[in-house]
């Protein structure tokens, strides 16, 4: 786990039987740190999901959501013992 403040950028594409693979550049406290992704995730009849994903950089990310405004919203939370994670995610159309 890594402290402090993490911004990140995303690019991930995923599909419909709950592929994630994609690409992002995390930011910790101001060190910009270019990653591949690749992981999964399911999402319930009652909108809320799971997933995980491992990075290029070696760490194993696990994560509850839930999904709202028709798909477009994300809120999402760190499911890892110990992280304090959360954050909101927005389909760019």
């Amino acid at each position: 786990a890594v402290p402090g403040l993490v911004m990140q950028t995303m690019s991930h594409p995923h599909d419909a039987i709950g592929a994630i693979t994609g690409n992002d550049t995390l930011n910790v406290m101001g060190h910009y740190f270019p990653r591949t992704l690749q992981g999964s995730f399911a999402v319930g009849s009652n909108c809320r999901g799971a997933g995980a994903y491992t990075d290029s950089l070696g760490n194993e990310i696990s994560f509850v959501f839930t999904a709202v405004n028709d798909g477009d919203t994300l809120f999402l939370q760190g499911a890892d013992p110990g992280a304090a994670i959360s954050g909101v995610a927005q389909r760019v159309r």
